[in-house]
């Protein structure tokens, strides 16, 4: 049975204040669902609308992954990502490359 692994982009918005451990915790987390062919930190922006989550973030920290997933991965990577406390938002998108 072979492996197929997809494309995809994963935005993640983080509070603004978060430390440099957590960025790096992000990323070590992610890598255990698959590879990391891009990474980008957007620094810090304002928000077009203010989000509650733990409290209401008017600004937040955006990364930029481009990942290489396996077809069962998205749907565990996106549970975990649902459950982190330092992410403010999420987005993962599939991409035909």
């Amino acid at each position: 049975m072979t492996t197929t692994t997809k494309n995809y982009e994963l935005t993640i918005l983080v509070d603004e204040n978060a430390p440099q451990e957590v960025i790096d915790g992000l990323t070590e987390k992610i890598k255990r669902y698959g590879k990391i062919t891009s990474f980008e930190d957007d620094g810090v922006k304002r928000l077009a609308y203010p989000i509650q989550r733990v409290r209401l973030h008017e600004k937040a920290r955006y990364l930029f992954y481009i990942l290489e997933l396996e077809n069962d991965m998205p749907a565990k990577l996106s549970s975990d990502l649902n459950i982190d406390d330092d992410i403010v938002r999420y987005l993962l998108v599939r991409v035909s490359r």
